[in-house]
């Protein structure tokens, strides 16, 4: 009797799978399909490539200021780096098709607007993409976490199928163009000098002598001597400082502006503390106008960034009142206001589930299998109501 019990519960959920039709999109955003096929491309994608999972990972542990270290991609039915990779993660899957979603509205808030990408934009967005790969790895690695990879963006991008590449370059450029309309701008070469020029103070070239210090200390009797009249150069022993200009281009630019705000020539800065425990002390020279073609891209970045505040509302706008559906079995569309996005699907009532007892391993006989490992020899994967069962939405 126990036998056919089991084997009714494994020939009525045969029966109840057989009746049901897999949905053909994993979401739909204003009647616009994000399709499964679409989405299994996208995570078979990734997959392929651990500079990218990497990349996406470093990104995350920004996000959460190091309290996640990284995304567990697969699950059920991993069998090793290089065997089968059996299913994804359901936590993996939601945060990739919310990012397909994101980028669908993104696409019609342009196309409501009549905003179009050039090729230009693209060969911009492209190089914008290798970028922030590269910047992603150095601010994790400045925050005092070591990335577990070593390559470059540029490396990583050339390293993914080409259209999974094509498409981030032309979701990139398409958030370019919004948050460059939303701003009031376009990317247009001329549009972004205009807006330099309306910005002129914040893109200045900054003249500065700079001189390491021993210790915080020595700083007293070097300013001593600068109050006097002394240069910086003159009151610190030879081969100890430098003199030079820094343009928003370069790396070290928005430290020293802001240790220079609101100085006039000849004065000096606090003694600051670079990343290797020295220390310095910088004293003004100057600061003038710098020349547009020497800036173009900084000014572009900057325009961008004021225009994100405003793209970014309208985004969660357009979520909220965007109709969307998605894959019940990815999960289920929240529209709220602040935190819209995809939450994990509910569990289904106990009650719902055909003998329940049958169809889950006990807990002490189920091996627990994780990525990379190997399941015990003669043992199956679990197969119970929690377990994962299709390429991209389980575990």
């Amino acid at each position: 009797m126990r036998w056919l019990i089991g084997l009714l519960a494994v020939v009525v959920a045969g029966v109840l799978g057989a009746s049901l039709t897999v949905p053909l999109n994993a979401a739909t955003v204003g009647g616009v399909a994000i399709t499964q096929s679409s989405l299994n491309s996208d995570l078979s994608a990734i997959s392929s490539s651990p500079g990218y999972q990497c990349y996406l990972d470093a990104q995350l542990a920004l996000a959460t200021q190091g309290q996640a270290q990284g995304f567990q991609l697969y699950g059920a039915g991993s069998s090793g780096a290089t065997g089968s990779r059996g299913t994804y993660t359901n936590s993996f899957v939601r945060y990739w098709l919310n990012e397909m979603v994101s980028n669908v509205v993104i696409a019609r808030i342009a196309a409501q607007r009549s905003l179009h990408v050039t090729n230009a934009d693209l060969a911009t967005a492209r190089t914008e993409t290798v970028d922030q790969i590269d910047a992603a790895f150095n601010q994790l690695a400045q925050s005092g976490v070591q990335p577990r990879c070593n390559e470059s963006g540029a490396a990583i991008l050339a390293s993914l199928p080409a259209a999974f590449a094509r498409e981030q370059v032309l979701n990139q450029a398409m958030s370019d163009v919004v948050e460059a309309n939303a701003g009031g701008y376009t990317l247009s070469r001329s549009s972004v000098e205009r807006f330099f020029n309306a910005h002129r103070s914040i893109f200045e070239t900054i003249c500065v002598t700079e001189a390491q210090l021993t210790s915080p200390s020595a700083a007293g009797p070097i300013e001593s001597k600068v109050l006097g009249g002394a240069t910086l150069k003159s009151a610190v022993p030879p081969g100890t400082s430098a003199t030079g200009c820094l343009d928003p281009s370069q790396v070290s630019y928005a430290t020293i502006n802001q240790a220079t705000t609101g100085l006039h020539p000849g004065e000096l800065t606090k003694v600051l503390q670079d990343s290797q425990g020295s220390y310095f002390l910088f004293q003004l020279n100057s600061r003038r106008p710098s020349q547009f073609s020497k800036v173009s891209g900084v000014a572009r970045q900057v325009m961008l960034g004021m225009g994100r505040q405003k793209a970014t509302a309208l985004l969660k706008e357009s979520e909220r009142r965007s109709h969307i559906t998605i894959d019940p079995r990815y999960g289920r569309w929240v529209p709220a206001s602040n935190t819209a996005g995809i939450f994990a699907p509910l569990e289904p009532p106990v009650a719902s589930i055909p003998a329940i007892s049958k169809n889950q391993p006990p807990i002490s006989t189920a091996p627990v299998l994780t990525p990379g490992s190997q399941p015990p020899p003669g043992s199956q994967p679990p197969t119970g109501p929690g377990a994962s069962s299709s390429s991209s939405g389980g575990g």
